[in-house]
Order: structure tokens, then sequence, then C-alpha cells
């Protein structure tokens, strides 16, 4: 299939939760195994550019259309938008170009007496597009927000109100970028530097990751990374630098026994497996039979012995899964993925504020049961990818206030030197896009006193 035909099969599919797109798109892709690499990265950056730049878009449209956008089968409206984002985001396609293969998909598509309204739209925003590239004050600051940076009202209203409008600015503008790909040397098998090494004989520039320790940050990508023979050997998983902190945050030892609560593909298991060491172990806990099946892959592929995969329902009591009670829990909880819009913009779209309480209950749920199962003096770390306080802080207050022998520890004293500006003034691991240049994340460790 046509790359462009797939893009736009890619972004009529449903994106129910943050990261459906990616899942559209490596779904999509694979039914159609003869589809060249080039042609991947293209409808990668149409689908995610358009997601990300989807309401802008749809302003500019508005200022040179008769007819209301609601109004336009639905394919139309995504095929315009995908023909404005390359003429206004992408150099690679001559203007000329984009909108003659734009008005042969109205054809190839058998949207009727369409063609027309895409050649006249599309050439007048060619003609006007210095212009049209600048987002005029609208009557709010949250309208002209909105348009300018391609978000929701209500999330900008929520943010102003959390963290004024300055920092809002800054932080949807830093949103926006996509963070890059992140490595965690798999230390059972290698060191970072070494593994630095063998990607730049296999063709893969990266650099050091600037807070976890064991990290590389992909600067150039020339295959897959799953072709390379040093991912087949298990020296990395792919996980992001932010995930990679928090993963270093819970304190353990050797010969531990750690339950991974919502432990989804297992990223923060396999990076704590390391320091329990071969008398220590891990039981992996998640709901979804898909992401245990993933993990197991990854055990055998990285050559880990330790960790052990069950599926179960975290929201429900737990006690029933385990003989002794853990020395450590770690709890990345199911959350609305706003910390992470770079690498998942279908997030700003397919949330509400609805979500946000749902989630926050349900959290606060799940850490409920989390705390039940850990021993006395143990340690517990809530974790999420969100930068919402209703998930983050008000979860965690939630749990001081209703249970006596939990308190928490500041993250400050445990964290090296490079990472002390992650931690905030309460003690708690808060990373912000526009401040730190990763993905949102949030920390908070309590012990368990009795």
């Amino acid at each position: 299939m046509e790359p462009r035909n797939l893009a736009l099969k890619i972004l009529l599919s449903p994106c129910l939760n943050p990261g459906q797109l990616g899942k559209n798109f490596e779904q999509a892709t694979e039914n159609y195994p003869g589809i060249s690499e080039r042609d991947k990265s293209f409808i990668a950056h149409i689908i995610y550019g358009v997601t990300r730049w989807q309401h802008r878009i749809d302003y500019i449209l508005s200022l040179v259309m008769s007819r209301s956008l609601a109004s336009l089968d639905i394919r139309l409206l995504i095929l315009l938008r995908m023909a404005v984002y390359q003429i206004l985001y992408l150099d690679r396609v001559p203007d000329f170009a984009v909108v003659n293969e734009a008005v042969k998909m109205t054809k190839n598509w058998n949207i009727k007496y369409s063609s027309g309204l895409v050649n006249g739209v599309l050439r007048a925003i060619c003609r006007r597009k210095d212009l049209l590239g600048e987002v005029e004050d609208q009557n709010t600051i949250t309208k002209t927000f909105s348009i300018k940076y391609s978000y929701p009202e209500w999330l900008i209203e929520k943010w102003i109100q959390e963290v004024g409008e300055a920092e809002t600015e800054k932080l949807l503008s830093a949103a926006n970028r996509y963070p890059g790909i992140a490595l965690r040397a798999n230390t059972y098998r290698i060191n970072r530097q070494k593994l630095k090494n063998i990607l730049e004989e296999e063709g893969i520039t990266a650099e050091p990751s600037k807070y976890a320790p064991e990290g590389l940050i992909i600067q150039k990508l020339a295959q897959p990374l799953a072709s390379l023979l040093s991912y087949r050997k298990g020296f990395f998983t792919v996980q992001g630098e932010s995930s990679q902190i928090a993963s270093s945050l819970l304190p353990v030892s050797e010969g531990d026994f750690v339950a991974d609560v919502c432990s989804g593909l297992g990223g923060k298991s396999l990076a704590i497996a390391d320091k329990v060491g071969s008398n220590g172990s891990i039981l992996s806990i998640d709901c979804s039979h898909h992401k245990r099946t993933i993990l197991e892959q990854n055990i055998d592929r990285l050559g880990v012995k330790n960790i052990i995969p069950i599926t179960a329902d975290a929201t429900l009591d737990m006690n029933t899964l385990f003989v002794r009670r853990p020395d450590a829990v770690l709890l990345d909880a199911p959350c609305s993925g706003l910390g992470n819009i770079g690498r998942h913009p279908d997030a700003k779209w397919n949330r509400t504020p609805e979500d946000i309480n749902r989630l926050a209950y349900m959290q606060k749920k799940i850490l409920h049961q989390a705390s039940e199962i850990l021993r006395p003096g143990g340690y517990l770390l809530y974790l999420t990818c969100t930068i919402s306080k209703e998930e983050n802080d008000d979860v965690i207050e939630d749990l001081l206030k209703t249970k006596t022998n939990f308190e928490q520890i500041h993250l400050g004293r445990a964290v090296p030197e490079n990472q002390a500006e992650l931690i905030d003034k309460k003690g708690f691991l808060r990373i912000l896009p526009h401040l730190h240049d990763i993905e949102g994340f949030f920390g908070a460790l309590v012990l368990k006193t009795f």
C-alpha cells in the first residue's frame, strides 16, 4: 500500500489510550511486510505529526474554508490534515506534489465531490503558508495556547491552575518535542561504554544519557533496533530515561524479594533484576496476558533468571499470591500518561477531566492493595508517567492519611548528585519536560514502619 494511504488508514483507527497510535502503526505496518524502512519512517512522521498538531492544523483549515470541518467526511478531514502537515512542517516533498497526491487520494478513497475542494484549499494554504504559520491572539490566553501549541483547552486550564501561565507555556512547548529513543545497557552482560562501542560498530550513534547511569540516547538510527546483533544478544532494552531513573529509586539489596505491581512490559523489573542478584527474585504482576508474553520473551533474550511473571488483577486482594511478603514493592500505576505526550501525542486527545478522577480512584485502590502485601520495614515506590496532582501528590497523601504505619521517605537522600535537581522540596521525584528535557514522571517512596 502507498505510504500516504496507509497513514490515512492508521489515523482512521481509534486511539482509546495513550500509546494506541503506536500500536496501530505497528499492526498496520506488520500487515505489509514489504514496506521499506524509509516509507515506515515517512508514515510515522505523518501520523505523529498530524496527531501532535491536529488542533492547530484544524485552525488553519478553518481560515481558508467556508464549510465547517465538522461537516466533512472524516476521511476527507484527515486527508486534509495530512496534507497541511506536510506543507507546513515537512520539507521532504514539494508543495505541488503534496497537493497532487492529496487530490489523487480523494479518488483512491472514493470520497465523492471532494477533489476540487482539496485542490482549492491546499493551494490557498500553499500561497499563504508564511502568514498562516502565525497564530493570532485569541480572546483568552487558554484559546491562544490551545491553537498555538495544539492542546485541548481543559488541559491548558488545569496546568495554568497548577503551575501558572508562564510555566504552562514552557510545558506545552516542551511536551510537543519527541524525547528520542533511550536504551538501557543490560548490566548482566555489558556496561554502557562497551554497549556504545558495539552500537557504533553496527552503525548506531548514541550518547550517554544525562541522568540515567546505564542509559544511552540514540542520535542516529540506520536500521531497526530489533535487527541488531547486539539486540538479539540481549545487550540492551529500550526504556525511556525517566523510567530508568525511577527504577533505580527503589532501595533493594542482594537477595531481596521484590513485587513489581502493574509491571506492564516489565522494563523496571528487568532494570532491578541485577540489583537483587541470583539469590533474589522479582514477582512481576500485570493483568495483561499480552504484556506478560512480551516480558517472557525479553527475560529469555536478556538472560535474566530471577523474574517470575504472573497475570493478576492488582485492584483485588493480592495476599494469596505470596508465600512470603516482599521486601520491597514497586508500583508503576496505570495513569493518564500526560507526562509523556512527546512520545504519545494521542494522549492529548483521548483523555478527559473525568479520566483523571477515575484513574486517581483506581490508583488509590491499587496502592492500598500493594501496601498490604509489603512486609513491615519494607519500602514501596509509587510511580506514574503523568504530571497531574490528583494522580500523584493526592494519591500518596491519601495513603499516608489512611495508613498510620507508613511514612514518606525524602528521595533526595538516595539519589546521586546529578539527579538531585529531579527531586522537589517535598522529597518526590518530579520530572518535568520543560525543566529536564525528558519525559514527565513522578515518584514517591514510603516506608512501612510496622
